[in-house]
């Protein structure tokens, strides 16, 4: 026996109380696995006369040591030196993040004492020889686990090839029966199976025949609310809802994954999605009930593709009052169609309304009307004539008074927003010096988190009001301006642009056949 082996021998003579720490990793197929390692490590513990207390992370958790709240606890249970040493079945059990977490960990140990023990070895943190051995270890089991991550993606790609469903529950009507089965090995394992709810897929098969027959998606879903029955996500059902479902390719047979890539970002952490080319999708054929024929689907496209309207972005500047005309009755903005001829003079002019619908079907009651020339003109005397009123003036100074306000809260709001994240900051750098305790830090952490996210949700909402009212004197030079090109617009854009040049908001209502125009100026 080496005299290295010999010093660690006599270390652990001293040990008498460890806390076995046992946490499943994406890489263990057995559903027991944990099980196995629990009496492994139960037994090599009793085996040298340990006491031991079991902390056992449930889920197979994220890399990141503060996602763990047991791995959490067991840190703040050792700083207080209540174990000798943390038994697991292999070190990487304790940390597969980055650089910042396997620091964390070293402080914590070596602070208390507190060895590292595996079946096959011991790790004294104070050893620089075993130090330095799991600082290479840190990077290459962090390397082993973005292999994990990849050979996970390509396994769920696989199962889709071959016809399994390897992402979340299947659509509607369908449902997934969990089973617990055990192998020729004795091994347990988890499997599902997909099965039809036939109360369900009374009302899908419903869908698609309404469909077909020739009633819209939006139609469906009125008529499935009015009849109390719930979608998918038990709540109402909506045009979208009944329309992703008559194209889903699942029930057709067709088992996809990998549509859709999800990437967060660096800084925000946001999610962001985009859809992969068809090209790069994992496609199969699977083996649960089939309800929807090739010819059915084939149909059901050549409907949708039909019927397919420009969105209305695509849209966006075709008419003067595209995105400014709100109809005041429901608070919706007001739709166009355009191209219709008028019966009695033959001429070629648009129409607005509002088409507005409860999820019920109801509609607004607000009447259209056409956007003829006396549409345009009331509009235009409108916009010059009511700039100049005593609610006007009385807003103006209400609003000088606002914004100062607004822009000293901002300042107050980002100095608090600095002083929380550089303590926050500070922390963090004690505690990979090991100057400060996990237990204060993660309490800080606790603390501090709720207050900065809320601070940055109260600041972006005080830069984004955009509530700034223009001076009698700068209206009026506006409107001036207004009056000088309105006639001389030639395109719809230019009129469209004219008008948000000025207009934030124009409120359009009709009481028989008087239209009535509200101008919520900038």
């Amino acid at each position: 026996m080496s005299e290295g082996v010999d010093v660690m021998a006599a270390k652990l003579s001293k040990v008498k109380k460890v806390a076995i720490y046992l946490r499943k990793s994406r890489g263990d197929e057995d559903a027991d696995v944990v099980a196995k390692h629990r009496e492994r490590l139960k037994e090599y513990a009793k085996k040298n006369k340990w006491k031991f207390e079991i902390f056992n992370e449930n889920v197979i958790t994220g890399e990141s040591l503060l996602e763990r709240p047991v791995m959490t606890e067991l840190l703040r249970r050792i700083e207080k030196k209540e174990f000798d040493g943390v038994l697991v079945v292999h070190w990487d059990r304790l940390s597969r993040g980055d650089t910042s977490d396997f620091g964390v960990i070293k402080n914590v140990f070596q602070y208390a004492n507190t060895y590292i023990i595996t079946p096959e070895r011991a790790y004294d943190l104070h050893d620089n020889a075993d130090l330095t051995l799991l600082g290479i270890q840190s990077v290459m089991s962090n390397t082993e686990l973005n292999i994990i991550k990849e050979r996970f993606y390509n396994g769920k790609k696989d199962g889709a090839k071959m016809g399994r469903l390897t992402n979340g529950n299947p659509p509607y009507p369908y449902t997934k029966i969990r089973n617990i089965i055990q192998d020729e090995k004795g091994r347990i394992k988890v499997d599902f199976t997909i099965e039809v709810d036939e109360e369900k897929n009374a009302v899908y098969q419903r869908i698609k025949k309404m469909y077909l027959s020739g009633l819209n998606t939006e139609k469906i879903a009125f008529q499935l609310n009015k009849e109390g029955i719930p979608s998918p996500s038990n709540k109402m059902w909506s045009s979208t809802a009944v329309n992703r479902l008559l194209k889903h390719s699942f029930h057709m047979g067709k088992v996809i994954y990998g549509r859709n890539e999800w990437t967060k970002t660096p800084l925000s952490n946001k999610l962001e999605v985009r859809e992969r080319d068809e090209s790069e999708w994992s496609v199969g054929i699977g083996n649960h009930p089939i309800l929807k024929t090739e010819e059915e689907h084939r149909k059901i496209m050549e409907v949708m593709n039909r019927n397919q309207k420009i969105p209305r972005k695509s849209r966006a500047g075709v008419f003067p009052t595209s995105g400014l005309l709100v109809c005041k009755k429901c608070g919706r903005t007001m739709t166009y169609s355009w191209g219709r001829v008028e019966a009695k003079t033959g001429k070629l002019y648009h129409y607005t309304k509002c088409y507005y619908k409860t999820p019920l079907g109801e509609k607004c009651p607000q009447k259209g009307v056409k956007m003829n020339e006396d549409f345009y003109n009331a509009l235009y005397d409108t916009i010059i004539n009511s700039y100049v009123n005593a609610e006007r003036i009385k807003k103006v100074k209400e609003n000088e008074e606002e914004k100062k306000q607004r822009e000293k809260l901002l300042k107050d709001k980002e100095a608090k927003l600095k002083k929380e994240e550089d303590a926050l900051r500070r922390a963090r750098t004690l505690l990979e010096e090991g100057n400060y305790d996990i237990n204060d830090f993660a309490d800080a952490k606790k603390r501090r988190e709720p207050i900065i996210k809320k601070l940055k949700q109260e600041i972006i909402k005080l830069e984004s009001k955009s509530d700034y009212i223009y001076s009698d004197k700068e209206l009026e030079k506006l409107v001036s301006n207004f009056k000088k090109n309105w006639h001389n617009a030639t395109t719809p854009e230019e009129q469209n642009q004219l008008l948000r040049s000025i207009v934030k908001k124009i409120y359009y209502d009709r009481e028989g056949d008087t239209v009535i125009f509200e101008i919520e100026y900038l």
